[in-house]
């Protein structure tokens, strides 16, 4: 299974950053120092870009069956959507290998071996900075934590201030009247559709209190927050993908029949984004079309 899962995976080149990582790698230079040694190490083995896209999607794809084995063999079958969905696109990669680490760290070691739980998503802070959010749930009752978390996520963001001027930039951009039709400008549909799930995670949490919401209720309130400000503007989506690894572990904690009704039919959308659905780039601006429906009806 890790086999057929893996050639579908890792050969399936989309994204709408795929020039701007391959420029990246030839060069030698522009991302965390995780990323950047596994991409040292490829050039060193002579691999092309192309080569070295397959091998790391597969590395994202281990991560994910070690989570799945942690708790359980049937967790793989029943995640597989879910491991399809946001590791592709290459413009996410980088941060579902940080939140598929950040996953194993809260669910193996939080909140009982907290020493452990920080070095592991410190570990992933050096795959994307991003990660440092996950330091949030040890301030969840503690104040002189939640500084002493602030301090730390200060730090590391200085320490790759390259992303926060990114990130920063492109709200001022497209905040500003600056940015023209593009892909960063959020549809309404689409806005409704973050909002609902967004509300639907706070409610599965903290109303309906499914699976072990105890321990997940800060991951569920950090993943919602992501939701509502992809509705605003979707360059925010990338702090889901984030989130999305252990969102799904908590979703497996939920009965049999919240999984079938209330999480299938999402991770079959899912699905269906990632096999029929590319980013193209037409004019001055992205395009997102479905071959499936091109297919169809065209």
């Amino acid at each position: 299974m890790f086999v057929v899962l893996a050639a579908l995976y890792v050969f399936k080149y989309d994204g709408n950053d795929y020039s701007m990582y391959e420029n990246y790698y030839e060069l030698g230079t522009g991302f965390e120092i995780g990323y950047e040694l596994l991409a040292a190490l490829s050039r060193a083995a002579g691999f092309d870009f192309k080569y070295f896209y397959g091998i790391y999607s597969a590395v994202n794809l281990l991560l994910f069956c070690i989570l799945c084995r942690w708790r359980t063999e049937r967790m793989l079958l029943a995640l597989i959507p879910l491991m399809l969905f946001p590791g592709l696109p290459l413009n996410t990669i980088r941060q579902f290998t940080a939140g598929l680490i950040c996953a194993l760290a809260f669910d193996r070691f939080y909140p009982t071996e907290n020493k452990k739980f920080v070095f592991l998503v410190i570990l992933a802070s050096q795959f994307h900075i991003s990660s440092v959010l996950f330091l949030i749930p040890l301030a969840w009752k503690r104040i002189g934590v939640f500084v002493a978390v602030s301090m730390i996520a200060i730090v590391v963001l200085a320490y790759f201030s390259a992303y926060t001027s990114y990130l920063t930039g492109k709200i001022v951009f497209y905040t500003g009247g600056a940015a023209r039709s593009g892909w960063y400008e959020q549809g309404s549909g689409k806005s409704i559709a973050f909002v609902l799930i967004g509300l639907m995670l706070l409610a599965g949490g903290f109303v309906w209190k499914l699976g072990d919401y105890r321990k997940y209720m800060p991951i569920l309130l950090l993943a919602a927050a992501a939701m509502f400000a992809s509705a605003y503007m979707s360059i925010f989506m990338r702090f889901i993908y984030l989130f999305l690894p252990a969102v799904s572990v908590w979703m497996f904690t939920s009965s049999r029949k919240v999984k079938l009704g209330l999480y299938l039919p999402l991770f079959i959308v899912g699905v269906i984004n990632v096999y029929f659905v590319v980013a193209v780039w037409a004019g001055e601006s992205y395009h997102h079309r479905n071959h499936l429906f091109d297919y169809l009806f065209i």
